[in-house]
């Protein structure tokens, strides 16, 4: 026993949709005030200004800000040996995307 399916063509399946789709509510907040409200990276404290540095001006999240304006944990003294590269690329992190780059920039 075969079953088939008897469809309709596209133009009627459009047609009923588009009949039958819902109107936008009129009484809806605005995109902003709702990201105002609900999304952390539009609240008041969410970005700062970094006062520092070669990106002085801009703003980034506070955490971020805070490690880059901190004091250094290695002391200049423990460097004093330590031999000075010149690179051209920085890697930060050893996954598959740092190996990759790290290893097509060679």
């Amino acid at each position: 026993m075969v079953n088939k399916i008897q469809g309709i063509d596209y133009e009627t399946a459009l047609a009923n949709l588009r009949a039958s789709s819902l109107e936008l509510r009129g009484d809806l907040p605005e995109k902003n005030e709702l990201l105002s409200q609900f999304h952390p990276d539009y609240q008041a404290n969410a970005r700062v200004k970094l006062p520092i540095g070669p990106n002085q001006g801009d703003y980034c999240h506070p955490d971020l800000a805070k490690l880059l304006i901190s004091h250094p944990l290695i002391d200049d003294y423990d460097l004093s040996g330590a031999e000075h590269l010149n690179t051209d690329v920085l890697v930060i992190g050893g996954g598959g995307a740092g190996a990759a780059s790290g290893i097509v920039c060679d």
